[in-house]
């Protein structure tokens, strides 16, 4: 084997070794993201807990929701909640494929996506979505307000009759399954189990009951839009993690072959070089026999 092939499998090492290295920082760097939005889920959905807890009250009280409860349209809205981080190609595709579906199957839908990769494949098929950004990292409640803002304008506008969305929900670092949550109309109302009644002889409304659990319901619904941005944000990272430990391992395969032939190949090319020498030293050592020889014929 020649010399130039040696050098050749020594550089494509090189880039492998050093894609190795990569990857291994890359899927350190998403586990330590996973578990830090662990944490953060963790603390955030003690506050929606808390919010749904104000329905008790209101069913204790026989009160609705009233337009809340209702669908104003029956055109629905479909979230879809995609990614614009890299290696989640499957998992956008998967995404895509269901908010698609329900388009088709719902005609007039208001399909709404998050994240810019998600909206070039959904514009594949012909639809044109409303695109807003991906979710961003970290997480802050700002983010949600675009969107929270966009849904309640057409909701009470009445040009959509209710709210669904599809996105990877994270159950743990490596389990992820499509969900398709609806957000509105609330069907909460009625199903609670309500307070003691003393207790709540003693809460005074003002200043119109109505306001008040309209206020809470769209306040209700911007945090359990925020819980799952967060769900979906550590189904991003925990599937970006998988993926990247896959690819690690495969390329670590990889790499050991490409080792392998490069060893193989550098002691082809010493042997080749210790047997050019010793042909080399053996025929210069016949020359110098042969040249003594004669001058030892010709003395003679």
């Amino acid at each position: 084997m020649s010399k130039i092939t040696v050098l050749k499998l020594k550089n494509h090492l090189r880039r492998e070794l050093q894609v190795i290295h990569t990857l291994e920082l890359l899927k350190q760097i998403a586990a330590s993201e996973f578990h830090y939005l662990e944490k953060q889920k963790k603390e955030a959905s003690q506050f929606v807990r808390l919010l749904e807890s104000f329905f008790n009250f209101y069913q204790s009280k026989h009160l609705t929701a009233g337009f809340f409860s209702e669908e104003p349209s029956s055109i629905p809205a479909m979230i879809a909640i995609t990614s614009d981080e890299g290696f989640l190609g499957a998992l956008n595709n998967l995404i895509v494929e269901k908010a698609v579906q329900f388009y088709r199957e719902n005609p007039g839908t208001n399909l709404v996506v998050l994240g810019r990769r998600g909206a070039r494949k959904i514009r594949d098929f012909g639809i044109e979505p409303v695109e807003f950004p991906g979710i961003p990292f970290p997480l802050e409640y700002q983010a949600v307000l675009p969107l929270k803002k966009y849904l309640m304008d057409l909701y009470t506008a009445n040009r959509i009759g209710s709210i669904h969305v599809i996105y990877a929900r994270c159950h743990s670092f490596t389990k992820q399954t499509l969900e398709v949550t609806n957000l509105l109309p609330y069907n909460m109302l009625g199903n609670q189990r309500p307070e003691d009644e003393t207790e709540l002889d003693t809460v005074i409304m003002e200043p119109d009951i109505e306001q008040i659990i309209q206020y809470t319901i769209a306040l209700c619904f911007g945090r359990q839009l925020y819980e799952i941005f967060w769900d979906s944000k550590l189904s991003e990272v925990a599937a970006r993690t998988i993926e990247l430990n896959e690819r690690y391992e495969h390329l670590s395969k990889s790499s050991e072959k490409v080792r392998m032939q490069y060893f193989r190949a550098s002691h082809e090319v010493i042997d080749a070089g210790i047997r050019e020498i010793f042909s080399s030293q053996h025929f210069s050592r016949q020359q110098k026999k042969a040249k003594a020889a004669e001058v030892s014929h010709v003395s003679g």
